[in-house]
């Protein structure tokens, strides 16, 4: 394919993004810069009511300029390869050791593979490993330490898995302890386990297309307490939403002890498809899809041929999510209340992302959340999701609703059950900050456990 082909095929900027009059930074080649990339996002952040919580760092103005920048100079009304190709110069130059590995991880996307083609064909290289090679090895480049140890990338640290340097440095990838080896739960089973796929049907059709979701269903994961129709049932149910990019697996064992003590847990598994570069109707989905699973777990309890017949309390619900997950449940719950009369119970946040455009469907839904109780849990040292955003959160509920902010000492945004092997390739800040992930995971399973003792029982 010619640079013009790829000029000609390349998408449209996405709604928001600066139109050609307007685009003062990108006048001519020399005004492309990751300088010019900061300032755009400063200006666009400053305009939002919640830009003060928003955090401005080498990693953002990499998907700014990516989602913003790239399209704007490289979009099908532009013929000037010399501005598209100075936009690809800069990402590569100026961001090499923090936006490529972006690329890598989202070759799916798009606009991404267009973009890797535009490099090859302005003749500009990504040096940086390729998709099937390992991110830890961009710690060995010598211009790239500065900026992984300030990025949400995490790092191996031999006392969080009983190592000494000496050991962890005489250890190969496949000798190191597993995520299982150095993992236990703070509680007792007081039922077994058992799971289930659900296909849900849709109100309405959606944007979530992809292998576990059409226009008009998706698959969730189902965890329940395998004594359904025991003396204990009905019980209560819990919607979870995951981090962007992650299923529910990626949290199996937290979801797991949650059921073991009684609860209903289901989680879609459409929203893993959706990326940081989404559109507001992808998160709108988003929320959608768990609060639609909500509802469907509800009316299952009534169903005479679900394997939930009898075995779901619908007065008493509750939604709990992480990271983008986290914040999305605020939607959620709004969606779930206004749309099928759920009132939910309990709305317990761990770790909310507020980023740029992705944080108005929260922020909006925050006041509209009315009596219910809401918890957020979040990292001291976290990087990508600080204390402030669920202070922002919980600050613009109604008075009707009580609210709490927690902030776990020493830990950091690492809430999911990422193996050691892969903490240091994996944006989540694992073996960062004071306490060993697997501390941070047995405080939320503890905390989640209180919490929703209290407010659905």
């Amino acid at each position: 394919m010619t640079l013009e082909q790829v000029l000609v095929s390349h998408e449209a900027p996405r709604a928001g993004a600066q139109s050609v009059a307007d685009r003062a930074l990108l006048e001519d080649a020399s005004s492309v810069s990751f300088k010019a990339t900061e300032e755009g996002l400063r200006i666009a952040v400053e305009a939002k009511p919640y830009g003060d919580v928003i955090l401005q760092t080498r990693e953002t103005a990499c998907s700014w300029h990516l989602t913003e920048v790239l399209p704007a100079s490289c979009g099908p009304e532009l013929d000037d390869a010399t501005l598209c190709c100075a936009a690809v110069a800069a990402f590569v130059d100026e961001g090499q050791c923090l936006c490529q590995p972006r690329l890598h991880f989202l070759e799916d996307v798009p606009f991404v593979q267009q973009i890797l083609e535009l490099g090859v064909q302005c003749g500009v290289e990504f040096p940086l490993p390729p998709a099937n090679e390992s991110l830890l090895s961009l710690r060995g480049l010598e211009q790239c330490r500065p900026f992984l140890e300030d990025s949400p990338l995490g790092k191996l640290t031999p006392e969080f898995i009983g190592l000494t340097e000496e050991e962890l440095a005489a250890l190969g990838p496949e000798e190191l302890p597993t995520f299982d080896d150095l993992y236990s739960n703070g509680l007792n089973s007081i039922f077994p386990v058992g799971n289930a796929t659900a296909n849900i049907t849709r109100p309405q059709p959606s944007v979530l297309i992809n292998p576990q979701s059409t226009q008009a269903t998706f698959n969730a994961l189902v965890l329940y307490p395998e004594s359904l129709n025991s003396t204990f049932a009905p019980f209560p149910v819990i919607a979870f939403a995951p981090g962007l990019g992650v299923p529910p697996f990626g949290y199996i064992r937290t979801l797991r002890l949650l059921a073991s003590q009684g609860f209903i847990v289901v989680s879609p598994l459409s929203t893993e498809f959706v990326s940081g570069f989404g559109s507001l109707e992808d998160f709108k989905a988003y929320g959608a899809d768990v609060a639609v699973a909500l509802q469907w777990a509800v009316a299952a309890g009534a169903d005479g041929e679900s394997f939930l017949l009898g075995a779901v309390d619908g007065e008493r619900v509750g939604i709990m999510g992480h990271s983008m997950g986290g914040a999305m449940i605020l939607e959620a719950a709004v969606v779930a209340q206004q749309n099928f009369s759920l009132h939910v119970d309990g709305v317990f946040g761990v770790s909310p992302i507020c980023t740029l455009g992705a944080c108005d469907l929260p922020y909006e839904a925050a006041m509209k959340l009315e009596e219910t109780q809401v918890k957020f849990l979040v990292g001291e040292f976290d990087g990508i999701s600080p204390p402030s955003h669920s202070q922002l959160f919980e600050s613009l509920l109604p008075e009707s609703t009580g609210g709490e902010v927690v902030v776990l000492e020493g830990g950091t945004h690492c809430f999911g059950e990422v193996e050691p092997e892969f903490w240091a390739a994996f944006n989540a800040e694992c073996g960062k900050g004071t306490i060993s992930p697997f501390e941070q995971i047995r405080e939320w399973q503890m905390q989640a456990w209180l919490f929703f003792e209290s407010s659905l029982r």
